[in-house]
């Protein structure tokens, strides 16, 4: 949530500004959850469905794998 935090800063004061590669790397490793929740409260690449896609793919196989996980 940080870092979809900062780079809405840096895009209001029209400083460097976090990759989009990098932010769906994140997503993807923080599981989406996160992500998603960031995108909804700080209303920050809501208007780019492939972080909407990529979020949602992310929790999909986390929770996925975590099931998978809790029944061996």
């Amino acid at each position: 949530m940080f870092l979809y935090g900062w780079d809405k800063q840096a895009a209001k004061r029209r400083a460097p500004r976090i990759s989009e590669k990098t932010l769906l790397m994140w997503t993807l490793m923080s599981g989406g959850l996160i992500a998603l929740a960031a995108q909804r409260v700080l209303r920050h690449k809501t208007q780019k469905s492939v972080f909407q896609i990529i979020a949602a793919l992310a929790l999909t196989l986390h929770i996925t794998v975590w099931i998978w996980l809790l029944n061996q």
